[in-house]
Formats: C-alpha cells, structure tokens, sequence
C-alpha cells in the first residue's frame, strides 16, 4: 500500500493447487507456487516483483526453509510472457492439456517432468 492505494501482491501456495475444475497444478515441496501476481499500472517497471519475490524468499530463509519458486503463463497471456522475459527467468519447460468431453489429457516438457512439476486431474 501506497498513500492508501494498493500497489501490488504476489500469492504463493506450498501444494498442488487447483487451476480449472478437475484440473491441478502440481510440483514438489522444494518448490512454491506463485500465484495472482498484480502490480498497478502506475507502479509498473520499478521491479515490485521482483521486491515481493525477494521478501519471501527472505522469509522463507527465516524459517530455515529453501525453495525456488515456480509459475506458469499461459500461452496467450502476453503481458505475463512480456514480464517473464524481462525478469530473465530461468525457463523450466512447457505444461500443456487438451480437453476432450470430460477428460483431460496433460503433457509435460522433460524439463517440467525431471523438476516434478505437472498438470494433474482431480476429482470434484
């Protein structure tokens, strides 16, 4: 917050979270999940994420804990892809799903299969 106004946020699951109905986003404990990331506009370029994904880390170490953080984009979300390349991070590899009537069928890159990360079907 900023002079009552809100400025950004960055939310972090430590488990598989659900991302469509059936449909779940899985990665090991080593990793965290970031989430809902939002800075506003008239805050953008000062490196706020950048900041937010530092604090957390920070508290992390405080609590003795190690992790790297993991998100996904989708593919047509061109801002999100946009600030992806700017922050020069590390890609993992490539999560995809198809849905065919009511079944799911998710493919994951070598890179997200050897980090144990992936898309999973869920029961409702």
């Amino acid at each position: 917050m900023l002079d009552s106004q809100l400025v950004g946020y960055q939310f972090y699951a430590a488990r598989y979270t659900v991302v469509r109905p059936n449909l779940a986003f899985a990665f090991p404990d080593t990793l965290a999940y970031a989430y809902a990331s939002f800075t506003h506009p008239d805050h953008r370029g000062r490196r706020l994420a950048k900041s937010r994904a530092n604090a957390r880390r920070q508290a992390d170490e405080a609590q003795g804990i190690r992790r790297e953080v993991v998100w996904y984009v989708s593919v047509d979300n061109l801002a999100s892809r946009a600030v992806s390349r700017k922050l020069r991070s590390n890609l993992l590899g490539y999560l995809g799903y198809v849905k065919i009537r009511n079944r799911f069928f998710c493919f994951a890159s070598p890179g997200c299969k050897r980090a144990g990360v992936s898309l999973v079907t869920t029961e409702d």
